[in-house]
Parts: C-alpha cells; structure tokens; sequence
C-alpha cells in the first residue's frame, strides 16, 4: 500500500484542527479562507492523529490503533462503532472539481479522499466486534474496581 504524506492545519480561534493528507491541504487551507478564517493556519507534518467523541473518559481506556496510509490513527474502542458509522453516512464534499470528506470529532476534524475513506471504513469495520469487547471488558472491571472495599 502506497504511503501518503499527512498534515494537521491548525487554523486558531474557534476553528477545529483539521489532519488531511498533504495533497488536500492547499484546498483545504483556501477553504478555509473562503469561509472566514483570518488568523494564522499553522501546518505541520504529522505521522499520529486521533478521532475522539469527548466527554468524561479514563486516560488509560482502550485504543484501536489504524494505520492509514503512513498516518497511526487512534480511535477510543468504545467509539469505533460510532465513528465508522458516521464515515458510511458521509456526504462527498467538493472543492472545486476534487472530491473530498470530512469526518468532524469533538476536538478535531479528519479529512479524507474517497480512497481513504473507504480504506478507513474497511479497518474500523474489522475491528468493530474486537473494539465493542476490549471496552467491555475495560469498563467492566473499571466497576468491579470502584465496588471493591478501599477503592472509594
């Protein structure tokens, strides 16, 4: 599988850090500017990113790792299912004649070719039985823990 060059474009304000690969940044960016993002867009090349629903969480929870195309993404077992369902029902975007979709997390947004895409559906899809039991279980003994005498 050929390896693709990733970005984060880090625009500021109360605009979402965004991850693309590198040959959608430059539209993304002039995107960006079209809708009205005036301050300075930082980018920087990035090998890790990860998707994220928020809320309360326990740092050590488990996460499935995916390797897209030379990215490590890091998604919350709990919230595979969740994310692969919302990559299914994306809606293709457009800038100009390139087709693009844009996953948005509760910190951050993902963008992606169709390509990508449809490989990162074919990962999470792999991976939803395993994920749905590793947070079972994680959140299972979590319970049993806080029960337990001198866990209070």
């Amino acid at each position: 599988m050929e390896r693709t060059t990733w970005q984060v474009i880090d625009p500021g304000g109360d605009w979402k850090a965004h991850a693309a690969p590198t040959e959608l940044v430059d539209l993304l960016v002039a995107d960006m500017r079209e809708r009205g993002c005036t301050g300075e867009i930082i980018q920087r090349p990035t090998a890790k990113y990860g998707l994220d629903r928020g809320g309360m969480c326990y740092a050590d929870r488990p996460v499935e790792r995916v390797a897209l195309r030379g990215l490590d993404l890091g998604v919350p077992s709990e919230h595979v299912a969740h994310f692969h369902r919302r990559l299914v029902e994306l809606e293709p975007r457009r800038f100009g004649e390139r087709t693009y979709y844009k996953l948005h997390s509760h910190w951050n947004c993902f963008v992606l070719t169709p390509g990508l895409r449809r490989q990162l559906i074919r990962s999470l899809e792999r991976r939803l039985t395993q994920a749905a039991n590793r947070a079972d279980i994680f959140y299972a003994e979590k319970a049993v823990n806080r029960s337990a005498p001198g866990q209070e």
